[in-house]
């Protein structure tokens, strides 16, 4: 039963996903993913993608072994150390793992262009 100030934890997803539709068409009329804070994380993301389940396999697997237990991860600081960790580690992996295989590719196929290019504003 949903009441009033009160949402189910079954019924988060359809809460939230409409707020994150709504979010980035709002970020994208700003023209958030064209500015430098926008290329930047885009950059990151193939990497973050890559790299969260890793570094959440790692974590829990520490935590089995020196900790007393999970409760740890439910800190709302842990979660800040988790996604800066992400971050700071997928800024490695884009510039020296990503980066160079790309320069790789490019320099076997001839110099064809790898990425694809941002439609034109309009």
């Amino acid at each position: 039963m949903l009441a009033l100030g009160y949402i189910a934890p079954t019924n988060l997803p359809w809460v939230l996903f409409p707020s994150l539709v709504w979010t980035a068409a709002a970020l994208d009329q700003a023209r958030f993913s064209s500015g430098r804070l926008g290329l930047a994380l885009g950059k990151l993301s193939y990497a973050s993608y890559l790299i969260h389940i890793p570094i959440q396999i790692v974590v829990l697997i520490a935590l089995d072994v020196w900790a007393e237990g999970r409760t740890l991860i439910e800190s709302p600081i842990f979660l800040l150390a988790y996604v800066f960790s992400v971050l700071l580690l997928s800024m490695f992996a884009y510039r020296f793992i990503e980066r160079p295989g790309q320069d790789i590719l490019r320099r076997f196929l001839g110099g064809a262009r790898l990425a694809v290019s941002a439609p034109a504003a309009g």
